[in-house]
């Protein structure tokens, strides 16, 4: 592999990330940080790098499944990732080992019947599921060697050992009950951390004992040995403060019984009672030479568990690779202050490959920096430059280890700092927009055929009636859209057997099939949620991947049974599980229908009679804000019609790992319904066949039937200028105002299944020559669409949703005639909100720009009525109509227009274009 570093063209921006820091990027990458890899193809013309994609299986397969690439469900769609992060110039990817990694006699599987969240229990209980079949360790390994692409397997456990199910509290950002622990440590609780007075930090084992060191090695050779592993990556990593909270003191733990024994022995100190130790005492001395002893055993014991694990990795296959992560001199947030050896691993020639600087923090604490540790990554403290890092290692017995770092933005990836022969790229962003545009295609096909998203579909047929097999917290289904099934058939919670109050499936009441029986309890145990996990934004882009419900319309359907007069139910659709403003309610004795109306329940002439079936529908129009129900099939009877519900309330989301509140837009949204049994404690209802169909307001058309220009970029050269070059079909492309090589091709980001987009780096007009003359005519449409990616000023690009953020970057988009002062119509992306051409002049849709993104930009224009459309799509939204223009003034029938891309000249500018379409279609009479 090439030390030398990517040589800039005039296609790399000059300063893309705008003085990156270290810990500015590793908020980005709290699920899947601390990874890096190695082993780069060398580019035949340039020095090259490597660029390592940095994916966490586990959690990319739950949130982005089932059924697209970055999911990762099926060894197909894990090849079709490779040959996807080839394409972006990554050189390899390392994939997070999971539980079924491990010798199943390693993991205890804890019982969970109250898990705090159903929800997640279902999402592990997907990953389980689909590792039955599925040895995604051996079938990485065996296609990355296919496809000439290094992967390692990252194991993120030398400090997450899982906890067991009376571990820990319930908590912001807590995963409680935990899911597992390690047998090992199930077995021998001592082994993990304590204070002075024994409380444990559990996830987090001393090294201190030979057995802690040994089982932990065992988990390493059985991976070797079973999926044939060539690459690992031991990392320091822990989610500890993901089921308990983090550490007041950064000297709080560390004091078992070897621990304690070994320090008297070399030292003569006793630490459990020396006040040297005692971080509560007011004179306690950071800087003591015996607490920094104390420190430096503690890291001895890590460096004897690399050694050991070196020596039993060799005794397998001397040519598997390790490499290890380094956060500084000293270990850090959340785990403690004690020494990190590394020169020692350098000397010893124990790793291959060290990644730094990283933090250990799978849930950020925000406090770190008040309580005493020597090293803090995310804010610079205590780390080992680079420069140092590598030079340590060149003047040592060992040159050949490879030092790799992080803090390349998503999309751009500039050469790597000094010290460094690599990065480790974060790639939650990119794979989340592959992720959403194949989900978002899918839906598309579905609207065509079936006029609707099958947003819930359940008839409950497949639910297990005796309890067993249900996921954490009485779970079952599947939360995320199918495209097998095409439809979502959501996720089902709390369920139980049929003895415990909870609701369950059985037989004997049912339309056909089985039914859900739903018992009032007291404890409240008998309600059911059905869940499709989904959000009206990309806010949750690392929670979920579909759309919920925001416009157009939906309907929900579902049959219902009163047991006796005394049942009674009430129902809700809902988006964050607190709305009762859009429901209905069936009385006790009468069986009357109550409708909801902004949150207080309202009479209907309606009724439910007792022993028969009835089904139900609420339809809401969201362009209206209102909803209406019916009773009934054939011949439905009015319950309520046209009921105003509430307006939205201002929403926070967080960033997982991070747990900040980010105020988010503001929207209405459906996602989920809950069924409460209602009036005394065992009343049973039925419930059975629950549909929930969305059909959405697009505001888009298709494009045209004839293709005048179609661009997608794949068939260029990376780094390509695009003057000269010919379009996929209609022309070639001409630079007629700036400089030429500002245009070229990127592979850093796209929109759609390609990986190559055109980038701007400065003002200038690009057009196409077009080979056939485009010409206005009476009774056509023209169509433009096109997707455009424009940089914020933001020193780092969140895909997260932030009213606050602007950019000084603009472009507009213009379809115009040659020579013509106006143009015939045109989007402009101004400063922070979408422009369209009136007539004369701009004029500002007050719909706001979404930077860092893709933007999908659609311009309608109809001749015959010298009108056209303005519609944007950001990723992972729905269209929003900007508004309608009149064409540009002294534009008529018969005029020859073309297209042009103009970029501002503002400083540092950055923005890129992709899936260029500009079609003709025939108006309808």
């Amino acid at each position: 592999m090439s030390d030398g570093k990517f040589s800039s063209s005039g296609c790399h921006p000059s300063h893309p990330t705008r003085s990156i820091s270290v810990n500015t990027s590793s908020l980005l990458v709290t699920l899947s940080a601390f990874l890096f890899l190695c082993n780069s193809q060398v580019h035949a013309q340039t020095p090259f790098y490597s660029r390592e994609a940095v994916p966490s299986w586990g959690d990319l397969v739950c949130v982005y499944g089932p059924g697209t690439d970055p999911s990762m469900d099926t060894p197909k769609a894990l090849e079709n990732m490779i040959r996807h992060w080839k394409g972006r110039g990554f050189t390899g990817a390392h994939l997070r080992t999971d539980l079924a990694d491990f010798d199943p006699a390693m993991i205890r599987h804890n019982p969970q019947p109250d898990l705090q969240n159903p929800a997640l229990g279902l999402l592990w209980k997907h990953i389980d599921d689909l590792r039955v079949n599925f040895d995604l360790l051996a079938v990485g390994q065996k296609l990355s060697e296919r496809n000439a692409f290094t992967f390692w397997a990252w194991h993120p456990h030398i400090y997450s050992d899982g906890a067991p199910e009376d571990a820990g509290s319930p908590g912001p950002g807590r995963m409680w009950p935990w899911s597992y622990v390690t047998t090992y440590v199930y077995k021998h609780p001592e082994v993990v951390t304590v204070d002075r007075k024994g409380n444990k930090y559990w996830m987090v084992r001393e090294y201190a004992y030979p057995g802690a060191r040994s089982s932990r090695i065992d988990e390493f050779v059985y991976m070797a040995k079973k999926f044939r592993v060539k690459n690992f990556i031991a990392c320091l990593r822990s989610e500890a403060s993901q089921v308990q909270d983090a550490p007041d003191k950064a000297d709080r733990y560390g004091f078992n019984e070897p621990v304690v024994a070994e320090m008297k022995r070399l030292y003569r100190v006793d630490i459990l009672t020396d006040p040297r130790f005692d971080v509560d005492n007011p004179q306690f001395n950071s800087a003591d030479p015996m607490v920094e002893k104390w420190r430096e055993l503690r890291g001895g014991y890590l460096t004897q568990l690399f050694r050991e694990l070196r020596k039993a990795l060799n005794e397998v296959d001397p040519s598997i690779r390790l490499a290890v992560t380094l956060s500084g001199e000293y270990v850090g947030p959340p785990l403690g202050n004690w020494k990190l050896e590394w020169r020692k691993w350098v000397d010893e020639g124990l790793v291959d490959m060290i990644i730094s600087p990283v933090f250990y923090e799978g849930t950020l604490d925000h406090d770190a920096d008040k309580k005493g540790y020597l090293t803090h990554s995310r804010i610079g403290k205590g780390i080992v430059e680079l420069t140092a890092l590598k030079g340590y290692i060149e003047k040592s017995k060992h040159p050949e280890i490879k030092v790799m770092t992080g803090g390349a933005p998503s999309y751009f990836y500039p050469p790597p700092p000094e010290g460094a022969d690599g990065w480790r790229c974060d790639v939650w962003y990119d794979s989340y927009t592959l992720a959403w545009y194949q989900r978002w295609q899918q839906w598309r096909k579905d609207l065509a055929e079936f006029g609707c998203i099958r947003f819930l579909d359940q008839d409950f047929d497949g639910f297990p009636m005796d309890g067993k097999g249900l996921g954490g917290g009485g779970g079952w289904g599947l939360l995320a859209y199918n495209p097998k099934t095409r439809a979502c058939s959501g996720g089902w919670y709390p369920m139980g057997g049929g003895s415990d109050g909870k609701a369950a499936p059985q037989d004997q009441v049912s339309r056909r099939g089985r039914a859900m029986k739903l018992t009032r309890s007291i404890e409240g145990k008998g309600t059911l949620t059905g869940l499709h996990n989904s959000a009206p934004d990309r806010s949750t882009y690392s929670g979920s991947l579909d759309n919920a419900i925001v416009n157009g319309r939906c309907s929900l359907e579902f049959w219902v049974q009163r047991e006796s007069e005394t049942s009674s139910l009430s129902v809700f659709l809902q988006g964050s599980g607190e709305e009762r403003d859009v429901g209905l309610r069936i009385s006790p004795s009468t069986g009357q229908i109550l409708y909801s109306a902004g949150g207080k329940w309202m009479e209907s002439s309606c009724s439910m009679p007792v022993g028969k079936w009835e089904r139900l529908s609420i339809k809401v129009d969201l362009e209206a804000g209102n909803y209406s129900a019916s009773a009934g099939e054939k011949s439905a009877t009015a319950i309520c019609n046209a009921v105003p519900y509430l307006k939205p309330k201002p929403r926070f989301v967080e960033q997982h790992g991070v747990n900040i509140p980010i105020a988010a837009p503001t929207w209405r949204f459906f996602k989920q319904v809950l069924f409460v049994p209602e009036g005394d404690s065992g009343n049973v209802t039925y419930l059975d066949d629950v549909s929930l169909h969305w059909t959405p307001e697009l505001h888009q058309v298709e494009h045209g039937k004839e293709v005048i220009l179609a661009e997608d970029f794949e068939a260029m050269r990376t780094g390509a200028p695009i003057e000269g070059k010919s379009c996929k079909e209609g022309g070639a492309w001409r630079v007629t105002r700036g400089n030429p090589e500002k245009f070229c091709v990127h592979n850093g980001t796209s929109y759609g299944e390609g990986v190559h987009s055109l980038m701007a780096t400065a003002g200038g007009e690009l057009i196409p020559s077009l080979n056939k003359k485009l010409k206005l005519a009476q009774n056509e449409s023209v169509i433009l669409d096109l997707d455009v990616f424009i940089r914020s000023d933001r020193d780092f690009p969140y895909i997260i949703p932030d009213l606050r953020v602007n950019s000084d970057h603009r472009t507009t988009i213009v379809i115009t005639r040659e020579g013509a002062e106006n143009p015939v119509m045109a989007v402009n992306a101004g400063k922070g909100t979408w422009c369209f051409w009136d007539e004369k002049d701009f004029k500002d849709s007050s719909v706001r720009i979404h930077y860092d993104i893709w933007n999908h930009v659609q311009m309608v224009l109809n001749v015959s009525q010298g009108k056209f459309t303005v519609s944007v799509q950001p990723l992972g939204e729905l269209p929003k109509l900007l508004g309608e223009g009149r064409w540009g003034e002294g534009t008529k029938v018969g005029d020859e227009v073309g297209l042009a891309i103009r970029p501002s000249k503002s400083g540092d500018h950055l923005s890129y274009y992709d899936n260029v379409l500009l079609t003709l279609q025939k108006d309808r009479d």
